[in-house]
Parts: C-alpha cells; structure tokens; sequence
C-alpha cells in the first residue's frame, strides 16, 4: 500500500510538472525533475512530517524549499510563497499549488537575469538560488556548487522510478562548471 502511495504521487508530481513546462515555457525541460530529485529524492515534504537532519532546518515541499533565513539558508518558501500572494500553509497544502507557485518563480527568475532562451547551462545561477544556501565562505560556495552538479548530473542521466522516468538531456559539465570545479566535484574525497 505504501509503495502504491508513493507511485501515485510521483505519477501526479510528474503531471504536475509537466503542466508547469506548458505554463512556463522558459524554464528547460528536465529541470524541474532534476532539483525535485536533487533536493528531496522526489517527496513532497511538509511541516509536520520533515525531519531534521544532522541539526539542518528542514526543507519543505518536493522542490526542498528552505523555511529560514538563519544558519546561512535562504528562505524560499517565504519568498515563493510571497510571489505567489499566498501563505506558506497554502502554498503547502496543495502540491499542485507548490509546483505552480515554484514554477512560476523560477520562471521570473530567468526573466530578471536575462537568461531566457540560453542553453541550460547557462541557468547556474537559478539552478545555485534553488539550492537555498547562502554563500558566505568557501565551504558554502562549495556546498552551492555541489548542489548545481547534482541537479546537472540527474538531468544530464535522466530519472527511472519505475512507472516514472524522466529522459535524460543533454548537458555539458564543461560549460556548467569550470575545469577545477569539475576536478573537485568529481573528486573521490576533499581536504
């Protein structure tokens, strides 16, 4: 029954974002998928269910929404939920309401940083906003970094849940990240 559950909701997340493309045609396909995979393993988390981990402030929806502007996160879901003119227990009542209002930010994101029609290589810097950390030091732009290669990587291989799968894109790491990037991301452990 669980499992039928968790099916279910990723066959309605997926139509969810598949809509969302629809509506907002300047945000590449395959995007979407790869942050809700990146972020949350592809569960929509709310309040009351979201653990926390390693003392970290929780993430909330299936896109990991962080809820907080302390500990050097970003409060998207405030900020999400502020475009959107709607409080965040709304926003997160209804996941087709999350995915839309997401969406949509993401959407006015591009469009404020003139990055509209650009190849999906070039949206690192919405790829970074959506990973919800603040840089404030080498170690946070690491984590940032870690974050967009994350999403790039899952785009770029694609997504096989079972009855959902996700087409890989074709992404270039080479024009996402540059060549020392590349070597301390793909490394097998850091000092």
């Amino acid at each position: 029954r669980h499992i039928d559950l968790a099916v279910a909701f990723r066959e309605q997340s997926q139509a969810l974002i598949q809509q969302a493309y629809v509506e907002y045609p300047e945000i590449p396909a395959g995007y979407l998928e790869a942050q809700a995979w990146a972020a949350t393993r592809w569960q929509h988390r709310i309040p009351e269910t979201t653990p926390t981990h390693h003392d970290m402030p929780p993430v909330y929806g299936l896109f990991g929404l962080y809820g907080t502007d302390q500990y050097g996160f970003v409060d998207l879901l405030g900020r999400v939920a502020e475009a959107a003119a709607i409080p965040r227990e709304q926003l997160l009542a209804s996941e087709a309401v999350y995915v839309d209002a997401v969406a949509a930010f993401v959407a006015a994101r591009i469009t404020e940083y003139g990055l509209e029609g650009r190849p999906f290589e070039e949206l690192r810097p919405i790829v970074e906003l959506l990973s919800g950390i603040e840089v404030t030091s080498d170690a946070t732009r690491y984590a940032v970094t870690s974050h967009a290669y994350e999403v790039y990587r899952t785009a770029g291989s694609g997504i096989d849940l079972g009855t959902v799968q996700v087409a890989p894109r074709a992404v270039d790491l080479r024009q996402a990240f540059t060549v020392n990037e590349l070597q301390q991301l793909q490394a097998q452990t850091l000092v």
